[in-house]
């Protein structure tokens, strides 16, 4: 018979708290500043601001060419820091080679409300910073930091989008946004030891790098590209709402599935790195991995089934009164995104499982999979011209089709690496 508590890890279970009380923290602060900076800013400036952020979260993707999955895994904490010297350079090459296609994409007059690309080769050097770093201090157990400065972050956010709404009304969230992340940043980087902080560019060893990403080349070779289009997948729905209902009704839904995702994107972010390091340390030990699996699918669910009452009961009643009148539309998009954000909230984190247990090749088909299913859905729904409302309900039920899909390879992992162990 099956005992959570005997497999329950209390020392894993406070890392989590710890992670977890940080992400409220910043969930919190983004839910007082929200009401502020929905009369601040219209469902059009949201529109503009989610094709920024859609940019943005695919080139976090390629920034480091994944090497960032690699710091967790030494034993050796200067090796690991070693990992995150390569992800900075690496950082600074696709830095470099962005310029001429942001340069095209920015002269081009055909492209409007895209003035923002421009700072996109500073934000891919920011963003490896900060992801390198959160994978380090998590490799150091230092999780405290990294749950200070989910706050930080979020804080920042809420402070600039609200003081620069007055002069910059179009691009004040974006500007938000960017400052909030290099201040997460730069107290990620205070919180380095010494010796770690003194050598975080540092160039030397070129010969020494090179082996090290030869040693871990399976990641790039193996991750970065299905984790593309992945992200790419997950991220096109605002191009395409963009495309095909324009910049008011793009901004609807990205305003609703913030709200309702942001449980999800900021506890799964919390959750997936003790996760993948707690499976990485089962697998090094030969432990079971199938029994740790089951009980943080309980955590998950639990969780994400509060979060789904809430949303999908409460949002469509309570939009406009919390919000402002102009966003009477995003609540009502809750009822339908909130089954969307159950299955990617309960899930989405333990697809960590493939890469933690060398199973990247099984985690990248699936990624494939949902790269191309899901595109050619949106080619149908934008070539007949599928009404927006009934769009969002099919790529819902696309959303929970998915992601069951790849619930179901993530046990069979498990499960065939627990049966190779016993052996």
């Amino acid at each position: 018979m099956f005992s959570l508590k005997k497999y329950l890890d209390y020392g894993y279970f406070k890392n989590f708290i710890l992670l977890l009380s940080g992400t409220i923290l910043a969930q919190f602060i983004t839910v007082v500043f929200s009401p502020v900076l929905s009369r601040q800013y219209s469902p059009t400036e949201f529109g503009i601001f989610a094709a920024y952020s859609s940019t943005i979260s695919i080139v976090s993707v390629i920034c480091c060419g994944r090497y960032e999955l690699s710091i967790i895994l030494p034993d050796e904490i200067s090796k690991a820091f070693r990992l995150v010297n390569l992800c900075v350079i690496m950082s600074f090459a696709v830095s470099i080679i962005s310029i001429p296609i942001v340069s095209i994409i920015y002269l081009s007059s055909s492209l409007s409300n895209s003035d923002y690309i421009i700072i996109l080769p500073l934000v891919i050097i920011i963003s490896a910073l900060n992801i390198s770093l959160i994978y380090f201090h998590n490799k150091i157990q230092n999780f405290k930091f990294n749950s200070i400065s989910k706050v930080i972050q979020s804080g920042t956010v809420g402070v600039i989008s609200f003081l620069v709404s007055v002069y910059f009304k179009k691009y004040g969230l974006i500007i938000g946004a960017l400052i909030g992340q290099f201040a997460c940043t730069i107290y990620l980087f205070i919180r380095l030891p010494g010796q770690f902080k003194r050598n975080i560019f540092d160039i030397n060893d070129f010969y020494l790098k090179v082996n090290l990403a030869k040693e871990f080349i399976h990641f790039p070779k193996f991750t970065l590209i299905p984790s593309f289009l992945n992200m790419f997948s997950s991220q096109s729905i605002n191009y395409f709402l963009i495309l095909s209902y324009g910049s008011f009704a793009a901004g609807n839904y990205f305003f609703a599935s913030k709200m309702i995702l942001l449980p999800a994107s900021l506890i799964s972010g919390s959750f997936t790195d003790i996760f993948f390091q707690k499976v990485v340390e089962r697998k090094a030990k030969q432990e079971k991995v199938y029994p740790f699996l089951i009980s943080n699918l309980i955590y998950l669910l639990l969780i994400a089934s509060f979060f789904f009452v809430m949303f999908y009961f409460l949002a469509p009643v309570l939009f406009d009164k919390i919000f402002g009148e102009k966003w009477i539309a995003a609540g009502k998009l809750c009822s339908i995104i909130a089954f969307s954000m159950f299955v990617r909230l309960v899930i989405s984190p333990l697809t960590m499982i493939f890469t933690a247990l060398d199973k990247v090749k099984i985690g990248a088909r699936w990624q494939y999979f949902y790269f191309i299913t899901f595109n050619i859905s949106l080619l149908l729904l934008f070539w007949n011209k599928v009404p927006f409302t009934s769009a969002i309900k099919f790529l819902t039920i696309f959303d929970l089709f998915i992601y069951i899909i790849a619930l179901f390879f993530i046990t069979k992992v498990a499960k065939s690496f627990d049966d190779k162990k016993q052996v």
